[in-house]
């Protein structure tokens, strides 16, 4: 990947010129923010966002963070656990998730880890042995995009994910095929342009995980196209009350969906009208106050 180098002040950034295509627009956001920062840092600093080395041939000194994007609470049985490590959130059956840190020992090496989300980190906090490593952990809530909550032009119900041989997802879909509800699925929609043609024109998005292990919240997913005015139904997943926004997410149970989306079309502007007003401004007003105010950790690291 090409890497940009940017002075700011007496400060440098280097950053993807072209991240990966799936957390483009986060990066992106991310690396706004990062920037801005740098302005208000009296003393300057270096700082390295992403997998990658680099000689600033200075005396400043150089930070290293990266985008931590995996799902940490995943149930007992999960792919991609290399360690059972549990946690203190409870799942069913008088069980515990566990907290999964893809590529641990990577994300342990940075000097702070940029963390898209909330659950994650009460997640990751929930267990005494990452108790280093959380402390390095700052959210960064994907606020990628404008807020534009007009309806005007809408009219579409839609399920975003791509196709990557998941059964449930699968299995939702032939589901959804096979009854009267108007849908359209999309799994080749990722530039920023395309995204936001797509939400400007959708009334519902459905929202169902991949697997039914790995239960993060996917904010990365939905708060963008939440902040473009689309009426979320979501499956539930657990630590929902830690959203600032949950109230605002239509939850019902994998098994729920066809009927909850029938019904949400069927009082589209019932369920518009309810999510869709000052408190949700308000909300992501104040997201974006945290979001600044998170990058403050920089500055104890100076």
């Amino acid at each position: 990947m090409k890497i940009c180098v940017e002075r700011i002040k007496d400060s440098y950034i280097a950053f993807y010129l072209e991240p990966s295509i799936h957390i483009k627009d986060y990066y992106e956001y991310c690396t706004a923010l990062l920037k801005q920062k740098l302005y208000s840092i009296e003393k300057p600093i270096n700082v390295i966002f992403g997998k990658f080395d680099l000689n600033f041939n200075n005396i400043n000194k150089t930070l290293k963070t990266d985008i931590q994007i995996e799902h940490t609470l995943v149930k007992d049985g999960g792919r991609g656990v290399k360690q059972k490590i549990f946690g203190n959130i409870p799942e069913k059956n008088n069980k515990f998730y566990l907290v999964r840190i893809d590529n641990y020992e990577y994300f342990n090496s940075l000097d702070f880890i940029i963390e898209y989300s909330i659950p994650n980190i009460y997640n990751i906090k929930s267990c005494p042995i990452f108790d280093d490593y959380i402390k390095k952990n700052i959210n960064i809530s994907p606020l990628c995009y404008e807020l534009n909550f007009d309806n005007t032009n809408k009219k579409d119900t839609i399920s975003l994910f791509s196709n990557n041989g998941s059964d449930r997802r699968e299995q939702f879909l032939r589901q959804i095929n096979s009854s009267n509800i108007q849908h359209i699925h999309i799994n080749n929609c990722f530039s920023k342009q395309d995204i936001l043609t797509q939400y400007d024109k959708t009334k519902i998005l459905i929202n169902l995980r991949q697997t039914e292990h790995h239960d993060t919240f996917e904010e990365i997913r939905i708060l963008p196209a939440l902040r473009r005015g689309i009426v979320i139904i979501s499956e539930d997943v657990p630590l929902r009350e830690k959203l600032p926004y949950h109230e605002h997410i239509i939850w019902c149970s994998y098994n729920e969906l066809i009927e909850k989306t029938k019904e949400v079309q069927n009082n589209y502007l019932y369920y518009y009208n309810k999510i869709f007003n000052k408190d949700l401004q308000n909300i992501f007003d104040n997201m974006q106050i945290n979001n600044n105010n998170n990058l403050s950790f920089l500055e104890k690291l100076i």
